[in-house]
Parts: structure tokens; C-alpha cells; sequence
């Protein structure tokens, strides 16, 4: 079955955004500065896209909670305005609320993981332009 997202997918996350034990997905559409989210009805039928507005050129995506609510959250690096944004997730799988952190130079790639050993999910961000990483640390309480 093919699914609708926006102009030129250029990245993918999965994670259940809505809590009912089903994978779903989140595309980066880099055409058209969205990230489109699929929900999963569990049996590999998706709903059609939910979009959400990002900066200019979003590259890459990863999918985590990062606030500690108990919700997944999109982060999402955006190669044209030098920015990642967290789209904060909720229960239902909305992604109302966000942030913005610039960062220094061409973001084209995104990772998760605890680089510092604190038990929370921290960020690495490629910057092509820069000739470097950075890493975020996560400073939301636990």
C-alpha cells in the first residue's frame, strides 16, 4: 500500500505515538518543511498524514521521550535555518507543543542517546557546514 507525505521524504522515525501498542511512523518532508505522522491501526494500515510545520530543510528525525511525560517526542534537525526543533508529543499522538535550538552550522543529521550516563536521553547533532557535532544535554528533571 503506498501512503501520502509531503514533498521530497527525506527521513523516517518510528515510535507509538498513541499509546495503543502499534508502531507508527513520522516522515521528515524536506520539500515542504513538514514532518508528516502516520498512525498505525495495527495492522500496517496508516491513517492519512498529520502534518506539522518545522524550520527550513528538515534533514533528519529521531523519536524518543524526551521530557520524561511518558509521551514520544520528535526531534527534528533542519538544515536551512540551522535549527533542531522537539515537537512535543501527548497521548493521543498530537505533537502540539515545541522547541527551537539553534545550533551552528548546516544540521543534517539527528541521534538520541545517553551520551553523558545520567539516565536521560541526550542529542548529537551532525553540522555539515561546521565540520562538527554537537551534543545537547538533556536538562529536563527526570
Amino acid at each position: 500500500m503506498d501512503y501520502t507525505t509531503g514533498k521530497l521524504p527525506v527521513s523516517m522515525a518510528a515510535g507509538d505515538f498513541n499509546k495503543d501498542g502499534n508502531v507508527d511512523l513520522a516522515v521528515v518532508n524536506s520539500g515542504q518543511n513538514t514532518v508528516s505522522v502516520l498512525i498505525n491501526n495495527g495492522k500496517a494500515v496508516f491513517s492519512s498524514a498529520v502534518f506539522y510545520n518545522v524550520d527550513r530543510a528538515p534533514q533528519s528525525i529521531t523519536a524518543a521521550d524526551f521530557n520524561h511525560d511518558g509521551n514520544i517526542d520528535l526531534v527534528v534537525a533542519n538544515s536551512g535555518s540551522n535549527t533542531i526543533i522537539v515537537l512535543f508529543g501527548d497521548t493521543n499522538g498530537v505533537f502540539a507543543s515545541r522547541a527551537t535550538y539553534k545550533t551552528n552550522g548546516y544540521p543534517d543529521n539527528v541521534l538520541s542517546g545517553d551520551w553523558n550516563n545520567d539516565g536521560k536521553l541526550d542529542l548529537v547533532v551532525t553540522n555539515g557546514k561546521s565540520n562538527n557535532v554537537i551534543v545537547f544535554q538533556n536538562i529536563c528533571k527526570k
